[in-house]
């Protein structure tokens, strides 16, 4: 998914510059420069990793409800039974974790990876900050392997 690339990219060039920022002020040993660059660094991991994971959320949002509808426009309904449950009339009523699992196995690596983030996601959106340690390049390489094991 390019969006998720270029995401990354974009993070990946404010990053560089902060870091460079980062490395002068500690070099002149400036400690007020040091506390700021590093929190700007926060902010822009989360910032981007909120931008990254909602737009992953609304891919898998929009192929679970296609996959949904799918299953429930079969003729027969022992066909279709379970699958109109998730249904409040057109729209598919359920998180985003059923979402996911709609697609994917639950005892899989990808949904585990995936419901980590989810957590990290709801941190830094309820909360504005996280205790988990993640990395930018490997979210988008762990995102695009779901997508990838979605496709195949």
């Amino acid at each position: 998914m390019k969006e998720l690339i270029l995401a990354s990219q974009l993070h990946a060039q404010l990053d560089t510059d902060y870091a460079s920022k980062l490395f002068r002020a500690t070099a002149r040993n400036h400690q007020h420069a040091i506390a700021r660059y590093t929190e700007l660094r926060r902010i822009n991991d989360g910032a981007y990793f909120l931008i990254i994971f909602g737009t992953f959320e609304r891919y898998i949002t929009d192929r679970a409800d296609m996959a949904v509808k799918t299953r429930t426009s079969k003729p027969l309904f022992r066909h279709r039974r379970a699958w109109e449950t998730l249904l409040n009339g057109t729209k598919l009523q359920t998180s985003f974790l059923n979402r996911v699992r709609v697609l994917l196995d639950m005892r899989s690596q990808n949904f585990t990876k995936i419901a980590d983030y989810y957590g990290v996601r709801n941190d830094l959106a309820h909360e504005g900050i996280t205790a988990k340690v993640f990395s930018i390049p490997t979210v988008v390489a762990d995102l695009q392997t779901a997508l990838n094991s979605l496709r195949s």
